[in-house]
């Protein structure tokens, strides 16, 4: 394993499973990975593996996973949450893709309270991804000394 930052997931795939002993490494190396997180939290952080070879281990099993994860965080209260974090995370990091560090930078120097009631930014994250690009279009032009306005 590396060392570094990693993000703990709330679920790992270990694919071709099929591949017999190394797959059965990566299983027991993430396994043990999780065993050392400090703070486990209230989700088990589950390792699965898949292979399009052996039937008991396709894509079914994979989507029960994943089935029963949307509910956990449903139940707690967390779908919703995650998603609008996620959706803020994509937004920046789209927003920095296209108008760069400086441009970011600018839009938090104007201060969003300037512009109209909803933003052009706050719309971009109230619509989701879908729509991010046309709201990166909207919001280009008001940020000062942007050229292609």
């Amino acid at each position: 394993m590396k060392s570094g930052i990693m993000e703990v997931p709330d679920m790992f795939v270990v694919t071709k499973a099929d591949l017999g002993d190394m797959a059965a490494k990566a299983v027991a190396d993430l396994e043990g990975a999780l065993s050392l997180r400090l703070h486990p939290g209230d989700w088990d952080a589950r390792v699965l593996q898949v292979s399009t070879l052996d039937p008991r281990l396709g894509i079914g099993p994979l989507i029960a996973a994943l089935d029963a994860h949307e509910h956990w965080l449903k139940t707690q209260g967390l779908r919703d949450l995650k998603r609008r974090d996620q959706m803020k995370s994509w937004g920046r990091t789209n927003l920095l893709l296209h108008i760069g560090r400086d441009g970011l930078a600018a839009l938090s120097e104007k201060s969003l309270r300037h512009l109209d009631s909803e933003t052009p930014f706050q719309s971009f994250i109230n619509c989701g991804l879908r729509c991010s690009f046309k709201a990166v279009k909207r919001l280009l032009p008001q940020i000062r000394g942007w050229p292609y306005g």
